[in-house]
């Protein structure tokens, strides 16, 4: 009797982890495809602005030097590691049964075509689904995974150059935060490494590129694109649930009105957009339920219950002696233990670790802050409120600090911004070079 209750248990956990399973991909297929066709009804809207903003071609040219010189060093100077950490694999695998069963499960015991016994793993399919892609391109190798990732790190570099230019308008800028967020040692070393980290920050910054363009064009096409990268970035990792709650926030932040004022405009916006009851608008919205519940769900669960391996872990102080035996996943103790290292990290503390940040870069992107919040407030607002969100929900992480295993890949989430305060700097310390030499 115990046996078959057993194995009937067994066989219901297996059934709710197939199902489960087949959600995620039918909500993330659903936010790909959506995101996909919305880009492509925006296209018009987003080369109306940038016609509006005066951009230069010729500035392609020298992102394309940027992005060419990155490649290099990858190719060259930057040796190349895999499987850093067991999750490497994990994300591989689950990509090799989402390719071949539609199921990214983490398998325990199987054949490459078919899994006997497996779980679900805590990042469920954002990841796999990427690696999936380049799986079905280019064939079914490590090799496809990681160069997914250097796809992903370099057409990041684009998206950056772009939302600078949308942010300040300005050629120069631009193309040094470009150049900053590809010469930045934190994307060079983890822009091969499968982590779905460097998939947060990706889709992080296209939901960001997709804001910006809402701002300018506020219509039905540009509002289906942000919200459609919006809800494929929460499939990436569980924490990217936070944007849910922050790209509203920096919307309201950097959006043209006085914030009061935008607030109440855009919740007018909302109203109608329901009260309309047009066909393409209701469309819109069961999409993105479809794409978001599966994920928001897991998410919110796993965030409440899972203990994301804490037990008989220990959190060093990095400011004094100590050590705190976690008991949660989050906490202000942890925060205050991590923030010393986090800190230091901008100061390049931990170079013989192998941990690198140099100082030049930091003192360009602390310069550049002081300078937007004077010439940019708005501006300088969204951006440095982006930054200690992600900087302050890490640190206060039990794994948050740089120094904790491999996880100074976290920096990913905050290195964007940084190279865009770095860029604004640099812009501005060109243009007083050329005031001087007139």
């Amino acid at each position: 009797m115990y046996f078959v209750l057993n194995m009937l248990g067994i066989i219901h956990d297996i059934i709710s982890i197939r199902f489960q399973e087949i959600l995620f991909t039918i909500g993330i297929i659903v936010s790909a495809v959506g995101l996909a066709v919305s880009a492509i009804f925006s296209f018009n809207d987003i080369s109306s602005i940038f016609k509006h903003l005066k951009f230069r071609n010729a500035s392609i040219v020298l992102l394309l030097v940027v992005i060419f010189v990155f490649l290099m060093l990858e190719f060259t100077v930057i040796k190349s590691t895999q499987r850093v950490f067991f999750d490497d694999v994990i994300y591989q695998s689950q990509a090799l049964y989402l390719i071949r069963t539609g199921q990214a499960v983490m398998c325990n015991y199987g054949t490459p075509f078919q899994c006997f016994t497996n779980y679900m793993f805590h990042e469920p399919i954002g990841t796999a689904f990427n690696i999936a892609i380049g799986y079905a391109i280019f064939g079914i190798n490590q090799a496809a995974a990681y160069n997914v990732q250097l796809a992903l790190a370099t057409i990041c570099i684009a998206i950056v150059f772009f939302i600078s230019f949308l942010l300040f308008k300005d050629h120069s800028a631009a193309l040094f935060s470009a150049a900053f967020f590809a010469m930045s040692p934190t994307l060079l070393v983890w822009a091969k490494p499968v982590t779905s980290d460097l998939e947060m920050m990706f889709y992080a910054s296209l939901s960001i590129f997709f804001m910006i363009i809402f701002i300018y064009k506020k219509n039905i096409r540009t509002f289906s694109a942000l919200a459609f990268s919006m809800v494929l970035l929460t499939y990436m990792k569980i924490n990217a649930l936070i944007y849910l709650f922050l790209l509203p926030i920096l919307f309201v932040i950097i959006d043209g009105e006085n914030i009061i004022k935008s607030i109440k405009n855009n919740i007018h916006r909302l109203i109608m957009f329901f009260k309309s009851n047009n066909t393409i608008n209701m469309l819109l919205v069961l999409f993105l339920v479809i794409g978001l519940m599966p994920e928001l769900f897991f998410s919110y669960n796993e965030l409440t219950t899972a203990p994301f391996g804490y037990e008989n872990a220990q959190v060093q102080y990095s400011c004094s002696v100590g050590v705190i035996t976690p008991h949660s996943k989050f906490s202000a103790e942890y925060f205050i233990a991590n923030l010393c290292t986090n800190l230091y990290f901008w100061l390049d503390k931990f170079k013989s670790q192998g941990i690198f940040q140099p100082v030049l870069f930091t003192v360009f992107s602390i310069f550049g802050a002081a300078m937007m919040a004077v010439y940019k407030r708005r501006t300088f607002l969204m951006i440095a409120f982006w930054f200690l969100a992600i900087f302050i929900s890490y640190t206060a992480f039990y794994a948050g600090a740089v120094t904790y295993g491999s996880d100074w890949r976290f920096i990913l989430g905050v290195i964007v911004q940084a190279s865009l305060f770095a860029g604004f700097c640099a812009a501005g310390i060109l243009k007083f070079i050329k005031y001087l030499m007139r």
